[in-house]
């Protein structure tokens, strides 16, 4: 809202604003190809501006392990003797690049191979367990503040049609966002040394939170998100 605010108030072209996005789930299925033009379609709704598939820029990872030592073809004993007989107080960089045991770690829980087994992507534990679009639809639309317009929009876009259940369920997921940092809010004015109104911060948010709970709106989210019309 903010970025769309600034450009409102800027008439002069030459003084156009550069918007710049990341994401890290905010497209994972089918080929490089088709996330490009998804995320792009996205920030396009996000920013007001006409973002080309071409500026999303994307990562290419490569392993830190020997590549010939896969999960799954490593021998257990190989395995057991990296555990029992590997000296990280000695270990050079080649030792820990061919340890058996350092392999599987790396590809078991840092990395991933994409279905073609052409691109690495990393793990990423903070956003994994609930690795669903709406939770970053959600999320995205309440730190921004969008109104219901917006959110309809930005759900259409991402989906490529009106959706009422996804829409649902989205506002759902933007309900969790208060909830999940009313809970940050609280643990940080407790053990934070930083100078900021944490009490203020998560009060706000769980005064929406409850808001929107105790609300007939809510029920109504609820039964919509459930229907498979």
């Amino acid at each position: 809202m903010l970025v769309r605010r600034v450009k409102e108030r800027l008439e002069d072209p030459s003084r156009a604003i550069r918007c710049i996005g990341t994401s890290a789930t905010m497209a994972s299925e089918g080929d490089e190809g088709s996330r490009q033009a998804k995320v792009a379609q996205v920030a396009s709704t996000l920013f007001a501006a006409d973002i080309a598939a071409s500026s999303v820029v994307t990562e290419t990872l490569v392993r830190s392990t020997d590549p010939n030592l896969v999960p799954g073809r490593i021998p257990e004993g190989d395995l057991r003797r990296a555990v029992s007989e590997f000296d990280p107080e000695v270990a050079r960089d080649a030792a820990f690049r061919s340890n058996p045991l350092m392999a599987w770690i790396e590809m078991t829980l840092g990395l991933v191979l994409d279905d073609d087994g052409t691109r690495l992507r990393i793990v990423d534990y903070e956003l994994s367990g609930n690795n669903d679009p709406c939770f970053d639809l959600g999320n995205t639309a309440q730190e921004a503040e969008f109104d219901d317009e917006l959110r309809a929009g930005l759900c259409e876009s991402y989906f490529g049609r009106s959706d009422p259940q996804q829409l649902a369920r989205m506002n759902l997921f933007a309900l969790m966002s208060d909830v999940g940092w009313t809970l940050w809010g609280a643990i940080q004015a407790k053990i934070s040394t930083i100078d900021y109104d944490f009490n203020g911060y998560y009060s706000a948010r769980w005064d929406r939170a409850l808001a929107m709970l105790e609300s007939n709106r809510f029920a109504e989210l609820l039964e919509a998100a459930a229907s498979s019309a």
